[in-house]
């Protein structure tokens, strides 16, 4: 016991010793080598290096011509058929203003977005499927005085005869449009639609009675 106390006070001892003794440089062993980094420039160039470009611009191309690709289950038309369309529905709970408790529409209230909202379609809207030739071409007689809607087919057929137009929408515009089968064309009559649906063939052929009809609707409501 005597003897390990002896050697730890010895060892504290030399401590001091040690702790103002100078280091000795024992100088370089081996090679040294430049520590750089690489830039964030050169990083992306050797990972972009080994990239099929031209593999990925025909992906992004397919990808967007698939994009222009509307899907829809909507058949055409088998007859020729005229009717009136009533965008109304029926409120099926009170709408009340949060806070202040204010009822802007009770339940079971006839609501008509056209009245309510002030809504006027001055030309017409007409809805194809733009893989079909003939409702193509139904589209431009209108094309300057209707709203044209691809309801399915490739949007990039009505590009290719200088058309312009709108994806339609299934899930979103249907509850504005009722679209039952393809072509169908709707002229505004106050608060309701003159609906009108197309059997076409191999010949075009569209009654002018029809038609005249169809812009006398939309004349009034313009006048209006």
């Amino acid at each position: 016991m005597q003897k390990r106390k002896i050697k730890t006070l010895a060892l504290l001892l030399a401590i001091p010793l040690f702790l103002k003794a100078d280091f000795i440089d024992l100088g370089i062993r081996g090679p040294l080598y430049e520590i750089q980094e690489k830039s964030f420039a050169e990083e992306i160039a050797e990972r972009t290096a080994g990239l099929d470009y031209k593999y990925w611009e025909e992906q992004l191309l397919e990808s967007a011509n698939e994009s222009l690709i509307i899907k829809s289950n909507i058949p055409n038309c088998e007859e020729n058929k005229s009717y009136q369309y009533d965008p109304s529905f029926i409120i099926e709970e009170d709408i009340i203003i949060p806070y202040t408790n204010q009822v802007v529409h009770k339940k079971g209230y006839k609501y008509n977005p056209l009245t309510e909202n002030n809504i006027t379609f001055s030309r017409y809207q007409i809805f194809i499927d733009a893989d079909d030739f003939h409702q193509l071409s139904l589209a431009m007689n209108y094309a300057n005085k209707a709203d044209i809607f691809v309801v399915k087919g490739d949007y990039k057929n009505l590009l290719e005869y200088d058309m312009e137009g709108y994806a339609y929408r299934e899930q979103l515009d249907k509850k504005a449009f009722k679209i039952n089968c393809l072509p169908t064309i709707y002229a505004q009559k106050d608060d309701l639609f003159n609906v009108r649906e197309y059997k076409l063939n191999d010949s075009i052929s569209k009654d002018k009675s029809d038609n005249t009809k169809e812009s006398e609707a939309i004349k009034e409501n313009s006048d209006e």
